[in-house]
């Protein structure tokens, strides 16, 4: 098969060994989506590292199916959040890295994710900054919430009905699962699905985020609705998230 030769702005994910001297990476890029490929003789060179996650820039690499040919990596620019937001850093990377297939051309989520982690590198508040990444990912693949059901809701001359009072307080309340989005909450619904009302709901809409717990709830909307989009195995990175040293994201 013939090889061709390609130069694309890319974002590394991750990094690791592979046989001998070489290095496995995988990129994100704006071009081709996602690339996987080999750095021959990697570990077997005096120079300092140059491929590892958070770094942008130049990949100009072998243009096949399957793992390329990395033959050089420039860097431009250098991502790499503080020591606090790092697993929040790591959580954008793997989502992408779950999101986004081989040869997928996601160019507005390059762009996107390159300027989430400068925000979170410039001191952007991590937790706010994930669910608006979170959210657009979402959106951008066809997996969107759709916080419309609720517009009448909010209306406060709207009625509703015994039925749709139906949270503890006797306010309207909604459910949200994969097969039909956000819906009335009935109280033979399933323990498991998520019940919000209408005022979280339009806070997470408008990404207000200011009334105590509802970016915790927002947390809880957007990472279950990413499960048919990502899988259910647990993320790496949400397990650094959830250490009680980590800021809360």
């Amino acid at each position: 098969m013939t090889k061709t030769r390609n130069t694309l702005r890319a974002l590394v994910l991750r990094t690791r060994a592979y046989r001998e001297s070489s290095l496995l990476v995988d990129f994100f890029s704006r071009e081709r989506g996602r690339v996987s490929g080999v750095q021959r003789g990697y570990r077997s060179r005096k120079s300092q590292r140059t491929i590892q996650p958070f770094l942008a820039g130049e990949l100009d690499s072998s243009m096949r199916p399957g793992l390329v040919n990395i033959y050089a990596f420039d860097t431009t620019d250098d991502l790499t959040p503080v020591p606090g937001d790092y697993a929040s850093g790591f959580y954008l990377l793997e989502l992408i890295f779950r999101a986004i297939g081989e040869g997928q051309e996601e160019p507005d989520l390059y762009d996107v994710l390159l300027l989430a982690l400068a925000a979170l590198k410039a001191g952007a508040p991590a937790a706010v900054l994930l669910r608006q990444f979170e959210r657009r990912l979402l959106e951008d693949l066809g997996y969107g919430v759709n916080f419309d059901v609720v517009v009448d809701a909010l209306d406060s001359t709207v009625e509703a009905d015994s039925a749709e009072r139906n949270d503890e307080r006797g306010l309207r309340a909604y459910t949200f699962t994969h097969d039909e989005g956000l819906t009335l909450y009935h109280s033979d619904a399933p323990e498991h699905e998520l019940k919000y009302t209408a005022a979280e709901l339009s806070d997470i809409a408008a990404e207000n985020y200011d009334r105590p717990g509802v970016i915790t709830r927002a947390r809880r909307l957007f990472q279950y609705a990413l499960i048919p989009l990502i899988g259910d195995k647990p993320l790496e990175s949400r397990k650094l998230l959830d250490q009680p040293y980590s800021h809360e994201a």
